[in-house]
């Protein structure tokens, strides 16, 4: 591996002195890179059809949303300078060695079906300008490109990140400018308990998509030095998931809108969020739209690079054997699985996309709520990183497994998915709050049993 320039490092502890990487804009433009992707603006594409949002309501979801995700993320990455551990690791200090185990396997879910969301509308994309090409070799296609770069590692993720979101962006501005004349402000078509149904749950999969990063925030900046300015990486790392997300899924809720003056979107939508994308480019000609759709499709690989490049770490983290196995391995494992996973699930695509993010939030939640009052009311921020292998000094994790069965509960009384829907869902009217109980019982339950457990 070493001879190939593949990175060897796992989820071993960056020392002080190992850590040299400097530049605090990778903190902007890693996560504004990683979010200017095809596969964030159907999430607000979902406001107007699936939930009957006029666009100024389907905007003030994703915006309030949105920032209260992102700073959860933030919060997250703030952990990486300061333990120099990835994310999955960082956790053993709220969760103990088996909560945390629990978390890490959570994540590889997670991680994973994030990948075959993304290498299902790069798929989607490449196929609306190749029909030729079928939807299981685009989507191998796609995965490729990905496993590629993450069997480097690191540093290439950081080059790469830091430059390729300028052409997707371009072409993303280009795809806002398709449809003037045909844009209007919508109306809601819903109201009453229907209306605060439709906010909370296109609130949920918003928060969802974004608050799926804290996860997996201090692996890409463990190797800031231990005094990086704590400030400076929450802002930096704030503005970034927050001006692209909000970006991309106001051109999915505004491009919806455009739909009763361009009847051939619609049916473009109806396919698939490639189709529409593809439709939307057509007016500049074939070539040009050729070219576009090739560059959109690339940003599904720039999306797909964290999520396989941290599941492979979350796999490590599981226990100490898998952790000796090298990080590269993981890659190409994790890689087969969801690409096996996204061919067999390539014609139930708007299903897996709502289910997986909306589910996504519960957990995210109780991750955030468990890492933010454990490093303020009990560390008061500070953290001994060379103990993180050590289980015996680790917390018990008691108050960790009894906030994860309370949330547990919490999220499904909350819940409101196809399949089931929560008491407490059905009583304010089907909306979804399952990650906002989950934060209320488990904000309310750590703090009490951990004091407990550290005190007897």
């Amino acid at each position: 591996l070493l001879k190939i320039g593949a990175e060897t490092r796992g989820v071993e502890w960056v020392p002080p002195h190992e850590r040299e990487a400097k530049n605090l804009w990778d903190n902007f433009f890693l996560w504004f890179s990683f979010n200017i992707a095809v596969t964030t603006a159907p999430v607000g594409a979902l406001a107007g059809p699936v939930f009957g949002l006029g666009l100024r309501d389907a905007l003030l979801t994703i915006i309030f949303f949105n920032a209260f995700a992102c700073a959860t993320v933030a919060f997250c990455a703030t952990l990486g300078p300061t333990t120099g551990l990835r994310q999955m690791i960082v956790s053993r200090f709220s969760f103990g060695w088996s909560g945390a185990t629990f978390i890490s396997f959570l994540n590889v879910i997670t991680q994973l079906g994030y990948s075959v969301i993304a290498v299902l509308v790069g798929a989607q994309t490449l196929c609306a300008v190749w029909t030729s090409l079928s939807a299981t070799w685009a989507i191998i296609f796609v995965s490729l490109l990905t496993v590629l770069v993450c069997f480097f590692g690191y540093k290439l993720v950081h080059v790469i990140e830091r430059y390729v979101w300028i052409a997707v962006f371009v072409i993303f501005l280009i795809m806002y400018g398709s449809g003037s004349g045909s844009y209007s402000i919508t109306d809601t078509t819903v109201s009453g308990k229907e209306l605060a149904t439709s906010v909370l749950s296109l609130g949920g999969i918003v928060f969802g998509t974004a608050s799926g990063w804290g996860p997996i925030a201090s692996d890409y900046n463990m190797a800031l030095p231990e005094e990086t300015s704590k400030t400076t990486v929450f802002t930096m790392t704030f503005l970034g998931n927050f001006i692209a997300l909000c970006f991309m899924e106001s051109l999915g809720a505004v491009m919806t809108t455009a739909f009763p003056l361009k009847p051939d979107w619609q049916d473009a939508y109806d396919q698939s969020w490639g189709n529409l994308m593809s439709q939307s480019l057509s007016t500049y000609g074939s070539g040009w739209q050729t070219f576009f759709i090739i560059v959109l499709s690339l940003s599904a690989v720039s999306i797909n690079i964290p999520t396989t490049y941290s599941t492979a770490l979350s796999i490590q983290a599981l226990h100490p054997l898998l952790a000796s196995v090298p990080r590269a391995i993981w890659v190409l494992i994790g890689t087969v699985i969801y690409t096996i996973m996204a061919i067999a699930g390539q014609n139930s695509f708007y299903s897996i996309f709502q289910n997986i993010l909306s589910i996504l939030s519960y957990w995210t939640a109780l991750h955030f709520i468990v890492l933010f009052e454990e490093h303020y009311l009990f560390r008061n921020g500070k953290y001994n990183s060379e103990e993180y292998n050590d289980a015996s000094k680790l917390p018990i994790g008691i108050a960790a497994w009894c906030t994860i069965a309370v949330s547990a509960v919490a999220a499904v009384l909350g819940m409101s998915q196809v399949w089931y829907v929560g008491t407490v869902a059905q009583a304010i009217g089907g909306g979804d709050i399952g990650f906002e109980l989950v934060l209320l019982f488990a904000g309310v339950v750590y703090p009490v049993i951990r004091y407990f457990e550290l005190s007897h």
